[in-house]
């Protein structure tokens, strides 16, 4: 199993992303990689999409790493048992991380875990955060 490098960044701000080439997540601390992991736990997460690279992946109908998920890497192992919604990111029909079955904009979660199953990858947000339309609170 991949996960044990990335004991040593417990509580640290990293970049997580699903590589299409090992089906596993990436780590990434200050913009390079630092492990390959089936799972990850991340507290005070944000979701990231790079627009105008997911701009370009349309335009090319080719893969790039645009989008992430940003956060804390938690060093409770019971903390992804929290997390209850589950998350997805498709470039070609949203513009950023939504909510499965609603598809809600998503800003940021309290806690995601992101999990590999069957080789796909799952994201699961324990109080996530949503996108607000302009003016509102």
């Amino acid at each position: 199993m991949r996960h044990e490098r990335v004991k040593v960044y417990w509580n640290q701000r990293v970049k997580v992303y699903w590589n299409l080439h090992r089906r596993c997540y990436s780590v990434m601390l200050k913009n390079k990689v630092i492990d390959h992991v089936d799972h990850i736990v991340l507290t005070d997460a944000r979701f990231v999409v790079r627009e105008k690279s997911r701009l370009r992946v349309i335009r090319e109908r080719r893969k790039n790493v645009h989008a992430f998920v940003e956060g804390a890497i938690s060093s409770r192992p019971d903390a992804g048992r929290l997390c209850d919604s589950f998350v997805e990111y498709d470039p070609y029909k949203f513009s950023g991380f939504v909510l499965t079955g609603d598809n809600t904009p998503l800003q940021s979660a309290s806690t995601v875990a992101l999990l590999s199953v069957g080789g796909h990858p799952m994201m699961i947000a324990h109080e996530p955060r949503h996108h607000l339309p302009s003016g509102q609170c």
